[in-house]
């Protein structure tokens, strides 16, 4: 009997694909979402965020992505990185 062998040109993931922030949003008074450049969007609760929440509406829309991955608020001491929203693969990825 014949194997059948599956080819595709395009993975069905992201593996391999660098995450790019293309802008970030607030959908709600409660959440923030990061959109990417190859069309993730990844949305999170400002509870985990608290110096984010903490600012106005006007302020939150002052930031600036630095180095495609860098979240930085004009009003805001900290910096946020991708890894701040994803996790460390360490954290989340099962060892065997």
């Amino acid at each position: 009997m014949e194997k059948l062998q599956f080819t595709t040109t395009k993975p069905e993931s992201y593996i391999g694909q660098k995450p790019v922030i293309a802008k970030i949003g607030f959908p709600s008074k409660s959440m923030i979402s990061l959109s990417f450049v190859d069309g993730r969007i990844l949305s999170a609760p400002l509870s985990r965020f608290p110096s984010i929440g903490n600012l106005s509406a006007e302020q939150k829309k002052q930031y600036t992505i630095a180095d495609d991955d860098t979240i930085i608020f004009d009003h805001c001491d900290e910096i946020y990185h991708i890894q701040d929203f994803f996790g460390l693969p360490d954290d989340y990825i099962l060892k065997r």
